[in-house]
């Protein structure tokens, strides 16, 4: 009986080795590239509104249909900051106006287009909402619940050029 015991135990340890352990280190390294390939569209996306000043639906319609071909599903949030200087007589008063996602995709629907100036500040996030299938499996092998939303990738700047 203890012969048999042991035999099982070696062959479920033995396929554990041979079939979860690699598949596995696969995922997460599917899951580096696929980290990898969203900040570098995110830069991508975000340098180019960053040099024209201009951010169009057809730009964030490419931007979201790449994200969508990933296997995970992650959500765009965008922030657009803008100062504003004041002076009265001898003072100068600083303030910051900022926008969100929200806000832009409304400006979008109106107007298909939204504007920056030069100076304003944009950034992008992208949120991970549901995990991806190398982390679904590395934390049915470890043992690990649900994680909340994490960001994944992000990526802003000043804007250097302003439409006129």
């Amino acid at each position: 009986m203890n012969d048999t015991f042991g035999k099982i135990v070696s062959i479920w340890i033995g396929c554990v080795l041979l079939f979860l352990l690699p598949i596995s280190f696969y995922a997460k390294e599917q899951d580096q590239m696929e980290r990898l390939f969203l900040l570098t569209e995110t830069t991508y996306f975000v340098d180019s509104i960053r040099n024209t000043g201009v951010l169009t639906d057809s730009m964030l319609e490419k931007f979201e249909k790449k994200i969508s071909l990933l296997s995970g599903f992650y959500q765009i949030e965008m922030e657009h900051a803008s100062q504003i200087y004041t002076s009265s007589q001898d003072t100068y008063s600083f303030q910051q106006d900022c926008y969100y996602t929200k806000q832009i995709l409304e400006e979008l629907d109106l107007n298909g287009k939204y504007t920056f100036f030069q100076g304003d500040f944009f950034k992008v996030s992208i949120v991970e909402v549901k995990n991806s299938f190398g982390k679904r499996l590395q934390n049915l092998l470890l043992g690990i619940t649900e994680q909340p939303e994490t960001i994944a990738a992000y990526y802003g700047g000043m804007i250097r050029c302003e439409v006129e």
